[in-house]
């Protein structure tokens, strides 16, 4: 009798099977506080079964880790793209900031709410995943810096994105709404930060 998950052997069912509990994971993470969500809820949202579920995971740590990935490689193109389109590394670097800090209002702070409040435990969980969680929304501000010819853009870029993430982060547990002058107020500490902040008169 053939196996009722053959048809995942199959690389292009087995993609369709992996994002559909990935699509379900990300709608539960919306009303929730924590990545830590129950197995039998995933399935059941993405109307599929526990089988199908471990064959295309492993494990429960397994979809976590696809499902932060998954949201934040979302969130870094958007970045990339504002970023690439900004010109001048004052501006870049204005953007960057802008995007992320601006993610702790209304609808966005909901779908990452769960991923905010739990960044440092995840990378405690997953530390050979940081490449994966932290970089892809870090590297546009590293390469704008390196860009600027920046002594230490690297460090810069690793401080500025802590102090975004962390501020991010505080807003969304206070369930706060920054308003665009305190998103603009953040986003020049980070020039200031890095060192490409403008006098006040020309801003």
């Amino acid at each position: 009798m053939a196996s009722p998950l053959r048809y995942l052997d199959d690389p292009v069912a087995l993609a369709r099977e992996r994002q559909a509990f990935i699509a379900a994971a990300l709608d539960l993470l919306a009303a929730t506080d924590t990545v830590d969500l129950q197995v039998s809820r995933i399935v059941a949202r993405a109307g599929r079964h526990n089988a199908a579920f471990y064959r295309v995971f492993g494990s429960k740590d397994g979809l976590t880790l696809a499902v932060v990935e998954e949201a934040t490689r979302r969130t870094a193109v958007v970045v990339e793209r504002r970023v690439a389109a900004a010109g001048p590394p004052v501006e870049a670097v204005r953007t960057w900031a802008v995007a992320l800090l601006s993610l702790a209002r209304g609808e966005a702070a909901r779908a990452i709410r769960a991923l905010a409040l739990d960044r440092y435990r995840l990378l405690h969980r997953f530390p050979q995943a940081e490449a994966t969680l932290t970089l892809p929304l870090r590297q546009p501000l590293a390469r704008t810096l390196r860009r600027a010819e920046l002594p230490r853009a690297e460090l810069l870029a690793d401080a500025a994105f802590e102090l975004v993430l962390s501020r991010q982060a505080a807003w969304i547990a206070l369930d706060h709404q920054p308003d665009a002058d305190e998103v603009a107020a953040y986003a020049e500490l980070v020039l200031d930060l890095v060192g490409l902040s403008q006098p006040a008169g020309s801003r």
